[in-house]
């Protein structure tokens, strides 16, 4: 329900850049977090860090759609979906081997941090410039985009 709001007010090819950068930064939370109290850090980061993440993937996956051809959306989807779902293991034995060398803290820290720079990859793509998604006719509607 957000995301269509936000790409409507902010801009559908901006919203992904600063989900990724900005809204995730509350993320930085989630290392500092300890029993007791401090516990309501890792909840408040971590549901801004989902938030930002469903946002990002909900503006990427829409702008994928506006540019790719009809004929050519199955396989980038699926290549896509391949990249971000089927390393997760590999990116979970990393944090886990990781988090057994430095520690579960110091680990938290680099994955949180390097999530929040993710989003600079956008920075410097050809969307940089962008505030629509521009449709040209070639795929579906993006969510949050009228034609």
């Amino acid at each position: 329900m957000t995301a269509r709001y936000l790409a409507r007010t902010v801009g559908s090819a901006r919203i992904g850049r600063i989900a990724m950068t900005l809204l995730s930064l509350p993320g930085l939370l989630i290392p500092p977090a300890r029993p007791g109290w401090w516990v309501l850090l890792f909840g408040f980061g971590w549901i801004s860090w989902t938030f930002a993440s469903t946002v990002a993937g909900i503006s990427l996956t829409s702008y994928r759609q506006a540019v790719c051809p009809p004929h050519m959306l199955g396989r980038v989807s699926a290549a896509a979906r391949w990249i971000n779902w089927g390393t997760l293991p590999l990116g979970g034995v990393a944090g886990g081997a990781l988090a057994s060398a430095i520690g579960v803290h110091r680990t938290l820290w680099i994955a949180v941090a390097g999530g929040c720079c993710a989003g600079l990859w956008l920075f410097f793509s050809p969307l940089r410039g962008l505030r629509v998604i521009p449709l040209g006719g070639l795929g579906p509607t993006p969510v949050g985009v009228t034609p």
